[in-house]
């Protein structure tokens, strides 16, 4: 299982710049992704209009990301990976949906999952 975490960017002092753990590197006996949260539930959510709200490019050939209930904190995101990459790297581009409390907007970040060979 590899983990992304989505937090607020410390070296930024505006409240509506939030980061991803990036890359992400999955390998052929590893394919599975969670993205977490961190801050608390009053704080920062998922996109409500965004499902899912991880959304990958057209190159994709994994799962669809899916909401796994955490209850009394965020859910977390969950999806499986494309399978071996054979004998080159992939990289796959994403984006995140965010709403930060006292941001007027859906955040988007960018992200990346890379398939390493096998």
């Amino acid at each position: 299982m590899n983990n992304a975490f989505i937090n607020k960017d410390p070296r930024s002092p505006d409240p509506c710049v939030w980061v991803v753990t990036n890359p992400i590197n999955i390998f052929h006996n590893d394919q599975d992704i969670n993205w977490k949260l961190i801050g608390s539930v009053d704080l920062v959510n998922w996109a409500p209009n965004v499902d899912p709200p991880i959304v990958f490019g057209p190159a994709w050939t994994g799962g669809v990301p899916i909401r796994v209930a955490n209850p009394g904190a965020q859910d977390w995101i969950q999806v499986t990976g494309p399978g071996p990459a054979g004998p080159n790297p992939v990289t796959y581009a994403y984006t995140a949906h965010i709403t930060v409390t006292g941001c007027p907007a859906v955040i988007q970040i960018a992200g990346s999952v890379i398939n390493q060979p096998t």
